[in-house]
């Protein structure tokens, strides 16, 4: 087994980092899209659906 305190100078400080946070909307279950739109759309769910919005340049 390798010692993970060989792979990284100065990795004391490794412990001390918070390296991400995650943020959940509470959501809601209502209904499903029909298959070919869940397909088309990439989610099953219409409450997860945010597409993107086109910009004009």
């Amino acid at each position: 087994m390798v010692n993970s305190n060989q792979c990284y100078p100065n990795c004391n400080i490794w412990g001390r980092l918070e390296l991400a946070r995650t943020y959940v909307v509470p959501q809601t279950f209502c209904s499903t899209f029909p298959l070919n739109k869940a397909l088309s759309t990439g989610t099953l769910y219409p409450e997860l659906l945010r597409p993107y919005q086109k910009r004009r340049v």
